[in-house]
This record gives structure tokens, C-alpha cells and sequence, in this order.
């Protein structure tokens, strides 16, 4: 028991080393605001740093300590938080698909199937 307790206490002296400088918290909130005025578009991610000003290596590391999930996870939940809300507001999947940055209403229908497990003609 003393050595789980002691690896908790390790563990959470080494999560406190991990927390991001100030500025990497603006830059990366940056990027997320950035994300959520761009649904539509192609993502990359040498776009994405440029935007937050840090490195592509710093963006992802950012991402994880700061959200505790990586730019393209992000990208997803805040695309299929954001089709949930058009769908409620009784937009046709097509029109959905299209400004949440999907091509092809299929591919769409897909990735919001595996996020909620149910198809978006179903909203």
C-alpha cells in the first residue's frame, strides 16, 4: 500500500513538472479557437502551429497536457459537437456534412456513427 501511495505522489509530482508556461496556454487555446472558426476547412497541422505560434512537436505536447487530447481527437469533438447542434436545429445531413468539413455526406454519416453510435439522420 506505502508503494502505491508513494507512485501516486511521484505521479503527481511529475504531472505538476508537465503543466504548460503561460504562454503555451494562450497559444494553445489559440489554436482550439481557431479550430472552432474553421470547421469547415481542410485541418493541418503545420497550419495549426503556425497559427498558435509554437511547433508542431510543442502543438501536440501543448494539446495533451493542456486538453489531455491531441489536435485531430479535438478537431473531431468539436466537429461532431457542432453537427449534433445542426442536425437538432433541423439541417439536412448533406448541409451538416459540408460545414463541419466533411466532402462526401457518407464519410460524414461514418465518423458521426463511431462518435455517438447512432446515424445522424436519427437527430
Amino acid at each position: 500500500m506505502n508503494l502505491l501511495a508513494a507512485h501516486r505522489y511521484l505521479f503527481e509530482e511529475t504531472r505538476e513538472s508537465a503543466r504548460l508556461h503561460p504562454q503555451d496556454v494562450v497559444a494553445v487555446e489559440r489554436a482550439r479557437d481557431w479550430m472552432v472558426s474553421h470547421l469547415n476547412e481542410t485541418l493541418y497541422l503545420g497550419a495549426l502551429a503556425l497559427v498558435a505560434g509554437l511547433s508542431e512537436y510543442k502543438l501536440k505536447l501543448a494539446f495533451h497536457r493542456h486538453f489531455n487530447t491531441t489536435p485531430g481527437q479535438m478537431l473531431l469533438q468539436l466537429r461532431m459537437e457542432e453537427a449534433h447542434r445542426l442536425l437538432e436545429q433541423g439541417l439536412q445531413v448533406a448541409q451538416v456534412a459540408w460545414r463541419v468539413g466533411y466532402r462526401h455526406a457518407n464519410n460524414f454519416s461514418v465518423a458521426f456513427w463511431r462518435y455517438y453510435e447512432r446515424y445522424p439522420k436519427s437527430i
